[in-house]
């Protein structure tokens, strides 16, 4: 690494250090509320991305949703202390008390693979959550820079993901699945998943569920939402001119609104430490 990218890389780690959201004047205001939830998976060491993705919500949106944040089995008094202020409810659920109530309701494999695999503790969040009402998951490392549109779930089950930039996806899960025609289509990432419904619609959400309690790896998450976005939505995610990932602007000055400006938002994959508090400065500095 030459003395410039890691003078680059120490500066916007400093910038992480100060929590930089907390610069960002939030109040009430006459925005409506959202017609979804939007959930977040965080844990002790994420709040200043999950401050800097809400403060990027509240400056880009025409609504002001609730929060929901799921965490990885941090104290919800934690994330609570670090929290920035928001002008809508905001509840913080554990894994755990995500993965019971599934367990009460039949889904003791889903509790043994968030027990076991930390993105699993996410996925039972998600599954959780969409079984109360329509979500719209975000990864704490998104930034947005304006409202998503999005259809009505009313009466429906969905997961709409969006495009990634490769297949990263568990290959054995995807055989034992009987879903390698997937790696032939758009790749997707679950870093943003509009989700709603009952996802036992899907016929082999049993052996699904069995496979992720038995067989967790670090992919089976992603692997496992993208294929009931197969089923479930077929042919339909969020197109990269919607949800932008980019991984090769580590030590770019360039705001990405600038050479982007139609994309509603961008997965920081790979890049959370320099790219995305660049553009957060940017967009905290703006209107």
């Amino acid at each position: 690494m030459s003395f410039k990218k890691f003078l680059y890389s120490r500066f916007y780690a400093a910038v992480c250090k100060i929590n930089p959201a907390r610069f960002c004047k939030i109040k009430n205001d006459n925005r409506p509320v959202s017609p979804y939830k939007l959930v977040f998976f965080c844990g002790r060491t994420g709040t200043e991305y999950l401050n800097a993705s809400l403060a990027s919500v509240y400056k880009s949106w025409d609504t002001i949703p609730e929060v929901i944040i799921t965490t990885d089995g941090t104290p919800a008094d934690v994330i609570q202390q670090k929290l920035m202020k928001w002008p809508q409810k905001v509840e913080i659920l554990t894994w755990d008390f995500c993965a019971t109530a599934l367990k009460e309701n039949g889904r003791g494999d889903l509790y043994e693979y968030a027990a076991k695999d930390v993105w699993g503790k996410k996925l039972v969040g998600i599954c959780y959550c969409a079984g109360k009402f329509p979500i719209l998951y975000s990864d704490t490392d998104i930034l947005w820079f304006r409202s998503p549109v999005l259809e009505d779930l009313t009466g429906k089950t969905m997961v709409k993901m969006c495009v990634d930039v490769d297949h990263n996806y568990s290959q054995p899960l995807l055989e034992a699945m009987h879903q390698t025609d997937m790696l032939k289509i758009a790749p997707l990432n679950a870093g943003l998943i509009y989700a709603g419904g009952d996802f036992s619609k899907f016929p082999q959400w049993n052996e699904l569920c069995k496979y992720l309690s038995e067989k967790p790896d670090h992919r089976t998450e992603q692997t496992s939402f993208a294929i009931l976005n197969n089923y479930l939505n077929q042919g339909n995610s969020f197109a990269t001119e919607e949800i932008f990932i980019q991984v090769d602007d580590m030590y770019s000055f360039k705001y990405t609104k600038k050479y982007k400006p139609n994309i509603w938002a961008r997965h920081y994959v790979n890049l959370k430490g320099t790219s995305f508090w660049r553009d957060f400065i940017y967009l905290l500095m703006g209107r």
